[in-house]
């Protein structure tokens, strides 16, 4: 057992949960068996079920979603729990973390953004200076992808720090993933191909590309599309001009959706970047690989990663002949879509609670080293 290993199970870690929905952090509890103690923070939201070992705190919302909240006596309760390490699940720039930064334990900042040239001239300005002010101070970053990490790791360097990360999403695919198998209908000549998309259903998310796709295979394909937003519409006109059957489930419990990934023979997320925006992640792909669900997704953002840099399933964004060749690929050999879903199962592996609350605690035993 390494010093830092040694160190974490006698030491307190204090999380600060964007909510107390024990879905929302499994993460934390599945690195709790490797602290002395952890504690959970954070605003219990009307309805939700609580992590158990949390400490709910009220929010005052100054708009902004999670950026500007405020959570009541929070940095009272630190001091009366007395952690070793405070962990903040939320951006550098974010008020909660903004106001810990004075605090005397090594804070660790754990952060989604990929891009930080969105909004007005005054708010870029703002955001890039409480950014490296986060990293003059904090003691690690804990990123939902590898564009963020390498940014921060940037901005230390120029600083003459360095800043410990770590690449691992906040939110690992809840038990419903986990429990569901993929067992799609079989693919007959003449049966239709179940493609399924999920998400905002919006400009950027390109789906409308994969309709365009669909109605160039060589095979029928039914679409399922699982999200709200203003192109439902349109994209139903669409997809009703091309021939292309397409059901728009709206949103749908994490439960269904897993039901739907499980009888799928394929997600696609075509995300376009637009210039404020890029994909951070991708949650739907990781659910969709822990299922086993093949998954086939554009360049944008850290998708490509999420799938290994795959090139039977990475097309490059905005390509609807691109995208239509790597359907049909996938489609005209019945073996390619069971390959494609072994090695994206073994991909998702790192998603597991038991791994993911290794990784992260392995990675708090080197902060406290």
């Amino acid at each position: 057992m390494s010093h830092g290993q040694a160190a974490l199970e006698r030491s307190r870690v204090a999380v600060v949960s964007t909510s107390l929905d024990p879905v929302a952090n499994e993460l934390w509890v599945a690195a709790r068996e490797h602290v002395g103690e952890l504690v959970v923070f954070g605003a219990r939201r009307k309805g939700e079920p609580e992590v158990v070992g949390a400490q709910s705190l009220r929010e005052i919302d100054g708009g902004r979603g999670l950026i500007y909240r405020h959570l009541v006596g929070l940095r009272r309760s630190l001091r009366q729990f007395r952690p070793d390490l405070v962990h903040v699940n939320g951006e550098t720039w974010a008020l909660t973390v903004q106001e810990l930064l004075s605090q005397s334990p090594p804070l660790v900042v754990h952060g989604a953004e990929n891009r930080w040239d969105h909004g007005h001239g005054l708010e870029q300005a703002l955001r890039r200076r409480l950014v490296r002010r986060a990293v003059q101070k904090m003691a690690g970053y804990a990123s939902w992808n590898h564009d963020g990490a390498d940014h921060v790791q940037e901005l230390a360097r120029a600083a003459g720090r360095h800043v410990s990360t770590l690449v691992l999403p906040a939110i690992i695919p809840p038990p419903m993933f986990r429990g569901a198998h993929w067992d799609p209908p079989a693919l007959h000549d003449e049966a239709p191909v179940e493609i399924l998309l999920v998400g905002q259903v919006i400009e950027k998310k390109g789906f409308a590309d994969v309709i365009t796709a669909c109605a160039r295979l060589a095979r029928p394909a039914r679409v399922t599309l699982c999200g709200r937003g203003d192109l439902e519409g349109p994209l139903s006109v669409e997809a009703a001009r091309l021939g292309v059957p397409l059901r728009v489930s709206g949103l749908v419990t994490p439960t269904e959706l897993a039901a739907l990934m499980s009888r799928s023979h394929l997600l696609v997320q075509p995300s376009r970047t637009i210039a404020d925006w890029s994909e951070q992640f991708g949650r739907s792909v990781a659910e969709a690989m822990t299922v086993g669900l093949p998954c086939l997704v554009s360049d944008s953002g850290e998708l490509p990663v999420l799938v290994g840099h795959d090139s039977s399933a990475v097309f490059p964004e905005g390509d609807v002949a691109a995208l239509t060749m790597r359907l049909q690929a996938l489609l005209e050999v019945p073996t390619r879509l069971a390959e494609l879903s072994r090695r994206q199962s073994e991909l998702a592996r790192p998603y597991e609670p038991s791994q993911a609350g290794s990784a992260l605690a392995t990675f708090w035993a080197g902060l406290l080293a």
